[in-house]
């Protein structure tokens, strides 16, 4: 087996999960199973779409108001987090998808940081529609190197706000029943800049706060071989690579507080290559689920990994001597015909048809996945000469690489893949039917109990068993159920079987609507095909449930290029797709038999509020009340 960010071992109904080392596979024999994983799959439910949907038709009045205005006492400055010329693409794309604008379950309003780094609550007054601003705490400006700053943000749970400044400093705001905010808590020198994603109070003096943060690390990492191993561990180069790396806090408060800060304490790290779009804390606190582009790991199971195999290997002379192992080898096989050749990869980790990239020419075949995960599969001279125009390569349930290769002389036969010089002795496999006609041929030289129901090549188990079914690409959306064991991996896995990512419900839920244990309160909404599927995600088992359907939303949303944000009302009455100018609003089917649903443009500029700077964030603030901010001012938009 193949060295891999994330490995998927099938193992009966349950997957193994886990980063694997030379050391596991010497000791694999003598170590208990480390880890099981249940993939969960995502069933559709048609009877949410409607196979007559016509359209969306534009609608010039109805039940939503025209935008009103007002402009902020104190700008957001967004150069006080500088976007360096050499920061990593995937961190300068987390940054612009930061929504600044933070609301919260159960309660009305939202809460945002100016540029002076004051925490503003937005007030909505539902009998006038109108909004008030008021400075609820002025938090420590940050007085470290600016190239290390994030954004400030601000998390809820129960009566407490976290609130973190951007530089490093976290800070706990106890609202009180006389509306006033004062400070309970502080602590400061976590690794890197948090970013807060979600919180949840345990119990009336102790909290779980969950944040991620960013960090490039330089990474000595084997070089692809000339020809058919992913590492190669006599040659190795040194990377930078970016790491988004997901913890969860537990902080305990004093009562009464004894001094303003906190020790807290790391319950678990995860992690992975890309930013969640997802990151929520179970309602029971016994877990939590990350959305990600790619899988997030545990680093600590790999240690664990690593120190069991360390523990069991000999003792001796010489023990600790590498010894060579062909597992390293690439998992592939190659088959031909007359006038072609096949060959088929397993990769060794889900992989997006975008990351691979492969490059035919006469003599040569080149395929690589592109960065971050920045592996060679081949690069080498062939057997004989190809037509590079006739070949091709697929690749199924993001896992199965197969390339086609069209042979330039038909009919003759390549005793092996590679040149002389790169071969890696990787016999062909040859078809059963193929086997069975050489049987047949030699015959009369051998026993009349010749047996020609000969097994394929051993590798083909390998290459064909399919732990699930998968096949995902653009905006991959992979889903992980991670329970709070420090040292385990995650409980429960989707890759949403085809699915792309689009965005969650707003945060916003109406006061009267209890929490549902087993449920998380944000519901996501993933594309299939040309639709918008919209799921609730169950805990502890990553239930996918539908919920609602937005008819070809999927294909609509793909065409606004200019988005900046995407979400929908907790009830999926409507979906929200921002711009830099302006809004598109999509209502469901108005009633049974329609074939047309309505969709509205709010212009953000309209009013003379033209240069008012970028759009920022956007929420929903109440039961008929979305809020849009920019770096100057606030939008609001009112609807029944």
């Amino acid at each position: 087996m193949l060295p891999s960010p994330f490995c998927v071992l099938d193992v009966g109904s349950t997957v193994s999960v886990f980063r694997p080392t030379q050391q596991l596979f010497n000791c694999m024999c003598t170590m208990p199973a480390l880890h099981s994983i249940q993939t969960v799959q995502v069933p559709v439910d048609r009877g949410l779409l409607d196979p007559r949907f016509d359209g969306y038709k534009l609608k010039i009045d109805g039940p939503f108001s025209a935008p009103r205005h007002i402009r902020l006492p104190t700008s957001i400055n967004m150069g006080k987090v500088p976007s360096l010329a050499h920061d990593p693409f995937r961190k300068l794309e987390a940054r612009s998808k930061f929504n600044h604008l933070f609301a919260f379950p159960g309660t009305d309003g939202a809460y945002y940081v100016d540029g002076n780094y004051t925490m503003v609550e937005v007030l909505y007054n539902e009998a006038t529609a109108d909004l008030h601003l008021r400075k609820v705490y002025q938090l420590p400006v940050p007085t470290g190197p600016t190239d290390t700053r994030e954004y400030p943000s601000v998390r809820r749970a129960g009566s407490l706000f976290i609130v973190s400044d951007g530089g490093g400093t976290i800070t706990i705001l106890q609202h009180t029943s006389t509306d006033e905010f004062p400070v309970v808590g502080q602590f400061s020198g976590l690794r890197g800049t948090p970013i807060l994603v979600d919180a949840l109070l345990e119990s009336d003096r102790r909290v779980l706060i969950m944040y991620y943060r960013m960090e490039e690390h330089e990474a000595e990492e084997p070089t692809g071989h000339t020809t058919t191993s992913f590492r190669d561990k006599q040659r190795s180069e040194t990377h930078q690579r970016l790491s988004f790396f997901l913890s969860l806090l537990s902080v305990t408060l004093q009562d009464p507080p004894v001094g303003m800060m906190l020790e807290p304490r790391t319950v678990m790290t995860v992690e992975g290559f890309s930013a969640p779009f997802l990151a929520s804390i179970e309602p029971d606190g016994n877990g939590f689920v990350v959305g990600a582009a790619t899988p997030y790991e545990n680093p600590a199971l790999k240690q664990a990994v690593d120190a069991a195999a360390a523990s069991s290997a000999p003792r001796g002379v010489g023990a600790s001597a590498p010894t060579p192992n062909r597992d390293e080898k690439l998992d592939y096989k190659w088959m031909q015909t007359e006038s072609d050749i096949t060959i088929t990869v397993r990769l060794p980790h889900v992989t997006l048809k975008s990351e691979v990239h492969c490059l035919f020419m006469k003599h040569c075949v080149k395929c690589k996945i592109l960065p971050p995960k920045e592996e060679t599969i081949f690069d080498a001279k062939i057997f004989d000469d190809i037509v590079p125009s006739d070949c091709l390569w697929t690749l199924e349930d993001n896992r199965m690489l197969t390339l086609y290769l069209q042979k330039a002389n038909e009919g003759s036969r390549w005793t092996h893949l590679w040149d002389d010089e790169n071969d890696d002795d990787v016999e062909e496999t040859l078809d059963p039917n193929v086997i069975a006609e050489f049987a047949s041929a030699l015959e009369k030289y051998t026993s009349s109990a010749v047996d020609t129901d000969i097994p394929p090549y051993a590798a083909q188990d390998i290459m064909s068993e399919r732990p699930e079914e998968v096949d995902f690409e653009g905006h991959a959306a992979v889903l992980m159920r991670y329970s709070l064991d420090a040292n385990a991996g995650p409980t429960h896995m989707s890759l949403t079987g085809g699915r792309e990512w689009l965005c969650t419900s707003f945060a916003w839920t109406p006061p009267v609507i209890p929490a549902v244990p087993r449920v998380l309160p944000i519901t996501v909404a993933l594309r299939s095909d040309i639709d918008a599927l919209v799921y609730t995600i169950g805990t502890p088992n990553l239930s996918l449930t539908p919920a609602a359907a937005f008819n070809a939303f999927g294909f609509v949303q793909a065409s606004k290029r200019d988005k900046r944000f995407m979400a929908f009302t907790h009830d999926a009455r409507y979906m929200f797709i921002v711009e830099s100018k302006r809004m598109y609003v999509y209502a469901q089917l108005p009633h049974a038999g329609a074939t047309v649903a309505d969709q509205y443009v709010v212009d953000l500029d309209e009013g003379g509020f033209e240069g008012q700077g970028d759009v920022l964030g956007v929420q929903q603030i109440a039961a008929g009340a979305v809020v849009v901010l920019r770096e100057e001012s606030l939008t609001l938009l009112t609807f029944t």
